[in-house]
């Protein structure tokens, strides 16, 4: 019975091939890529001339073989269904040749490194004034010279330590805390509604706020809860600002994106100890602990305005699933940041088509902008940790993240940037 069944099949299959042909007078041979492309460009890009997006989608097909074209002009590719024009050429060798070549990936990097560089001047006070990390980093490092003005008492004196130096370091280790256990798993719901730019300007907005609320406290309690604050922003900065340099970036150029954020970090702490030795010089130990304090609320508010109002939303932000899907929005921020429309729709098509076989049919769910719910959207953020363990792959990434994690923490470099004011 099942060999029945299957010569069964085979026989409809070829009927219906035979069929086919006798109806295809033109002898017209069917294009997997050009009908997923013109079905994609129907559905979600009506103004773009259905060729257009074709001509993008046959250029991501064989990028290779187009990079060598663009960079040979002995070779001719008039043979080949897609010409370059001479503009086209130039931009796909300088995407692969120059450090973002893209004009619209300068915003993006710019938000990048203000970010790290507010998460470095944090640092810069040790021990009381960690909280505003990197940037803030020092401000934490410098503030705890002056523990006295939190009504702290930290002279050494009988057996064991005294009880105010645990309070310091209950207020000195809060942010780092809370930045661990609530800012970074917290960054995944609010990047799911706001998007890494609304991330980004939620985390701006908390540091800002921790900051001014810094200038004002009077004992280590309110120090505590204002770093606590600061922290949250932190976390959540932290785990966006990346993921924004990375999804916007051109993929052979990412690592660099990415490793912006450390090289401003390093940046941010080097400028928190020289406005920490500028500060220094105020009149008295209240003015320049304010100083030291409220030092990051500059930066951070640059950078608030700067991801509101200047840097481009992720474009692979509007291609998953949620109550931001958009495919027009992607595409309308990749032709910000390529130099031409031929890259804009090349990535547009390429990250599609990897998000559709991540989830698939996705793209042609009616209801892929509703959101679930909270609590729905939170159980499904639970369950992702959850792989973290579950598989391999991600389990070994995790244990070398962790590993070197740890070991930057047990280096001397850590202990120059927090405890430098001590001794």
């Amino acid at each position: 019975m099942p060999n029945e069944a299957a010569s069964r099949g085979y026989r409809d299959r070829f009927a219906a091939q035979a069929r086919s042909r006798r109806a295809n007078d033109g002898a017209v041979i069917e294009n997997p890529l050009a009908t997923d492309v013109r079905i994609f460009a129907e559905n979600h890009l009506p103004d773009v001339p259905y060729d257009r997006v074709l001509r993008a989608a046959r250029v991501a097909k064989d990028i290779r073989l187009y990079d060598e074209i663009a960079r040979r002009t002995r070779i001719d590719g008039s043979h080949l269904p897609v010409r370059l024009t001479d503009r086209e050429k130039d931009a796909l060798c300088r995407e692969k040749d120059v450090t973002f070549s893209e004009k619209g990936m300068r915003i993006v990097i710019a938000t990048v490194s203000l970010a790290a560089l507010l998460q470095g001047r944090v640092l810069c006070f040790p021990l009381l004034d960690e909280i505003y990390y990197r940037f803030v980093q020092s401000s934490f490092n410098g503030a705890s010279l002056y523990a006295s003005v939190w009504k702290l008492r930290l002279e050494e004196g009988g057996d064991g330590v005294p009880l105010d130096v645990w309070l310091l370091g209950a207020a000195n280790a809060s942010p780092w805390f809370f930045a661990a256990l609530v800012g970074c798993p917290l960054s995944l719901p609010i990047n799911y509604w706001f998007g890494r730019r609304g991330a980004i300007a939620v985390a701006a907005f908390l540091i800002l706020a921790s900051s001014i609320g810094a200038i004002f406290v009077s004992d280590w309690k309110q120090m505590f809860g204002v770093r606590v604050v600061n922290g949250l922003g932190m976390g959540i900065k932290a785990v966006s600002t990346p993921i924004l340099a990375s999804e916007t970036a051109v993929g052979f150029w990412r690592g660099s994106a990415i490793l912006a954020w450390q090289l401003w970090v390093a940046f941010g702490i080097m400028a928190g100890f020289a406005f920490n030795m500028i500060f220094s010089q105020a009149r008295d130990e209240q003015m320049i602990l304010r100083l030291i304090q409220g030092a990051p609320l500059v930066p951070s508010l640059a950078l608030l305005v700067l991801s509101l109002g200047f840097c481009p939303e992720s474009p692979r932000y509007h291609l998953m699933k949620g109550p931001n899907y958009s495919v027009q929005k992607a595409y309308e921020v990749l032709k910000r940041v390529r130099n031409t429309e031929l890259q804009a729709l090349r990535d547009l098509y390429m990250v599609h088509k990897a998000l559709e076989q991540e989830r698939v049919g996705v793209s042609w769910d009616p209801h892929v902008s509703m959101s679930p719910g909270f609590f729905w959207v939170i159980r499904d953020f639970l369950s992702q940790y959850g792989q973290l363990f579950r598989r391999r792959r991600l389990y070994n990434a995790l244990l070398s993240a962790c590993t070197v994690n740890l070991a930057q923490q047990l280096c001397g470099g850590e202990t120059h940037v927090l405890l430098s004011n001590w001794g």
